[in-house]
């Protein structure tokens, strides 16, 4: 069973947070989606979590889904709104209802650099960070062909963005419809590897060196958007953090986990994060 709470956030956008509950008292996920992913894609993960004992929350993203914003010419937004803005409200309205609960950022892909990113700015809010096939889209965290395609997709999406004022995901193949903001953030980062976000407020790329909290993050063999590398690159910048990185193969999870089917074959995944909650979480 799951609950649906609205939340606002502080310039207005509105969204729902839908909640699976274990027990009033048991460590809490807030799980971000990937870039262009609804909400509900995830709630089989969910679920899971759920019936392992450990509550999970899933934020719409800005601009998806539930969400009463939709990007373009007129409407933009940056990785800058979903930090500070839309990941502060969820926290907030989840602290309400699980007073006690440890809560955990939860991220998938584009999800999980915003958790990471928030974790490192306000570190009083959460009791650590997961990442799933979540990485850095610096263009070197590939070899070869794929270094200088990925490069040159990011930079031509940061391009595009500019110049129709938003990015035409459905009609690209790749993401959602896209806030210009967001996607030049995002192609920024994938030609400098540093999240240096447009907009004026905290230095992200420094404050996640500052981050003392414990971040477990999951990648897989076949996956070639957030391969090892990849995440291995973004978990770097945590050099203050208690950091463990497991690099899942066939043989380890029991299946050929790629970028996204994990959500759905679940199981190992599941496992090795409520085990990591019972270990290391709780011993920060």
């Amino acid at each position: 069973m799951s609950e649906t709470l609205k939340v606002t956030a502080a310039d207005g956008h509105a969204f729902d947070l839908t909640i699976f509950s274990a027990s009033a008292n048991a460590p809490l996920l807030l799980i971000g989606p990937a870039m262009g992913t609804p909400a509900r894609i995830y709630t089989p993960l969910a679920e899971a979590f759920a019936a392992a004992g450990v509550n999970a929350a899933v934020i719409e993203l800005r601009g998806i889904g539930s969400s009463s914003l939709r990007a373009g010419k007129s409407v933009d937004y940056g990785y800058r709104d979903l930090i500070e803005k839309d990941w502060t409200a969820a926290l907030s309205a989840l602290r309400s209802r699980f007073a006690t609960s440890p809560i955990y950022l939860f991220g998938h892909s584009l999800g999980g650099q915003v958790s990471v990113m928030h974790a490192a700015t306000q570190p009083a809010d959460v009791a650590g960070a997961v990442i799933v096939a979540s990485g850095s889209v610096y263009f070197r965290s590939w070899k070869g062909a794929k270094a200088l395609g990925i490069l040159a997709f990011t930079q031509f999406a940061g391009v595009l963005s500019g110049a129709l004022g938003y990015f035409p995901g459905k009609r690209v193949g790749f993401g959602g419809t896209e806030a210009k903001t967001l996607m030049q953030d995002w192609a920024r980062f994938g030609r400098t590897g540093r999240l240096d976000l447009a907009g004026v407020g905290a230095d992200y790329e420094a404050a996640l060196g500052t981050l003392q909290k414990p971040v477990l993050g999951l990648s897989f063999d076949h996956d070639t958007l957030a391969p090892h590398r990849s995440q291995k690159n973004l978990l770097n910048k945590l050099t203050q953090a208690r950091v463990t990185h497991l690099a899942l193969g066939e043989k380890d999870s029991g299946a050929r986990l790629n970028h996204y089917n994990w959500i759905k074959q679940n199981k190992d995944v599941v496992a090795r994060i409520v085990q990591w909650i019972k270990t290391e979480g709780v011993a920060s």
